[in-house]
């Protein structure tokens, strides 16, 4: 749990901003206090258990493999990693299941504790041996605690998020019955909405700046870990597959400050350094 907090800090310290803000808005009382920490509580135990797992598949709309040609291809290359991940990390209490979603762009993401998911586009894009490597990339962000500390932020947003769009409402709701709309009750509220939604868009970039510095460790962890279990050459040919078919694109600054995923360079570079070193 210490290698947890101090790996994945910032995602710990922006809860508690998102709680200290959640209490601010609902009025600063002990009440709201109490409130606050009761949905925080609720919320997170029910995101981290098995069923907020499932949920967020659903929301995905990740599968298990499910045609004999799914099952008989990708089955056996999750278990050549996997297998390999368990015996090379004897202290990880690894646990991990394959899916797919069936969106034709080349992806791959970890969710929760035990969920590794490729998109359809990197199966059919990918060979065996790269989605290997990206297989290897994605249960070092499990082992890592990466998945579940996105958790904790999404949670911490969305509650968050849920406030303002119900402060929003009700000044919308007050303001529109107001006949009068130059009246100073409603100049108040307008102002009040505006005031608001620039205070929602600083928390949010703020909060996305800070937090993807941690996101873009965390993808150099997750490929040093893919490294140490055997599959660092397999990670590097998929990267540089990506990199091959990756459109050039004028990125402004504000967007790659919130980027949560570095440079694809950066990350080849330090494979090639890992594996000379070997």
């Amino acid at each position: 749990m210490g290698d947890w907090f101090k790996k994945h800090w910032t995602y710990f310290l922006w809860a508690l901003i998102y709680v200290l803000l959640t209490w601010l808005l609902l009025g600063a009382t002990l009440f709201a206090f109490i409130v606050t920490i009761v949905c925080y509580v609720v919320s997170m135990s029910i995101a981290l258990s098995p069923m907020g797992e499932k949920l967020f598949r659903l929301i995905e709309g990740a599968r298990r493999p499910s045609t004999k040609k799914e099952k008989d291809y990708l089955n056996d290359i999750f278990n050549d990693v996997y297998t390999e991940a368990r015996n090379k990390c004897r202290y990880s209490r690894l646990k991990a299941d394959l899916y797919i979603t069936d969106k034709m762009y080349i992806n791959a993401f970890a969710l929760g504790g035990n969920t590794v998911c490729l998109t359809k586009g990197a199966v059919l894009t990918l060979t065996a041996d790269e989605l290997k490597g990206v297989i290897a990339h994605e249960l070092g962000h499990i082992s890592n605690g990466d998945t579940r500390a996105v958790i904790v932020n999404v949670v911490g947003n969305g509650i968050f998020a849920i406030l303002v769009m119900i402060a929003r409402f009700t000044i919308s709701v007050m303001n529109f019955f107001d006949s009068d709309k130059m009246s100073l009750i409603s100049l108040i509220m307008t102002s009040m909405r505006l005031m608001l939604d620039g205070f929602y868009f600083v928390v949010m970039f703020v909060g996305q700046a800070v937090l993807s510095i941690n996101n873009r460790e965390s993808e150099y962890r997750a490929d040093e870990y893919a490294y140490r279990i055997g599959y660092g050459d397999e990670l590097l040919k998929a990267l540089y597959t990506l990199q091959d078919i990756e459109l050039p694109s004028n990125v402004r600054l504000f967007d790659r400050l919130r980027a949560n995923h570095p440079y694809l360079a950066y990350r080849i570079e330090r494979l090639e350094n890992l594996l000379e070193e070997e």
